[in-house]
């Protein structure tokens, strides 16, 4: 609650009148989302995007992964409707497999009490920012006096 989500599933980027293509559409909700930290993004029905997703797709999600700062208070959270075992190999190694939850059909309910351990557990292990102490506070620069 409270975070800006961005959604990056197939109709989301299909509908995306600011953009030329879907790849585009990819990298202007990446970008926004890094602009928009702490925030999450959603990739729902992951598998069935990596099916339908062209080689161009894949490779933008995948660098565009990659590529961000690992202190970045961003959240990646990627449904599937096939089971971790069911999934590709390429499809799995965008993430760590201690991140991968296989968790099957729940109710609504008790969607909501299953993940809200591993989101919190997430939020806490994320790395202080960059230029931040020990303790999280942002580093204090020390200036020279004026003579």
């Amino acid at each position: 609650d409270g975070l800006p989500v961005h959604a990056i599933g197939l109709p989301s980027l299909l509908a995306d009148a600011g953009s030329r293509s879907p790849e585009e559409a990819l990298v202007r909700a990446l970008v926004e989302a890094r602009r928009a930290a702490p925030a999450l993004l959603y990739l729902p029905h992951l598998d069935g995007w990596w099916d339908t997703a062209g080689g161009a797709q894949r490779a933008v999600l995948t660098q565009l992964l990659a590529d961000l700062p690992p202190d970045l208070p961003l959240l990646l959270l990627a449904t599937a409707d096939a089971a971790a075992a069911d999934l590709e190999d390429d499809l799995l190694s965008l993430f760590d497999p201690d991140d991968v939850l296989d968790i099957g059909a729940v109710e609504a309910g008790g969607r909501r009490a299953m993940l809200a351990s591993p989101l919190m557990e997430a939020a806490r292990a994320a790395p202080p920012p960059r230029g931040a102490d020990r303790d999280g506070a942002p580093a204090r620069e020390v200036l020279a006096v004026d003579p």
